[in-house]
C-alpha cells in the first residue's frame, strides 16, 4: 500500500474548509508531521478550539 505524505500546506488546504465549517479558531499540529519527519506509516494529529459550547 502507498500512502501519501501531505505537505503543511497541503493539509492546511484541505482542513481549512472543515475548519471553516464548524467554526474553529485555531488548531496545532503535532508528531512527526509538525517536525517535517512524517512518513507513510504517520497520522495526523491535532488539537483544534472553536467557538462551540460543549453540548
Amino acid at each position: 500500500m502507498n500512502m501519501k505524505i501531505y505537505s503543511k500546506n497541503e493539509l492546511e488546504a484541505c482542513l481549512s474548509p472543515v475548519f471553516q465549517q464548524y467554526g474553529v479558531k485555531s488548531a496545532i499540529l503535532f508528531g512527526s508531521y509538525s517536525k517535517g519527519t512524517a512518513s507513510e506509516y504517520s497520522d495526523i494529529v491535532f488539537n483544534s478550539e472553536n467557538n462551540s459550547k460543549i453540548r
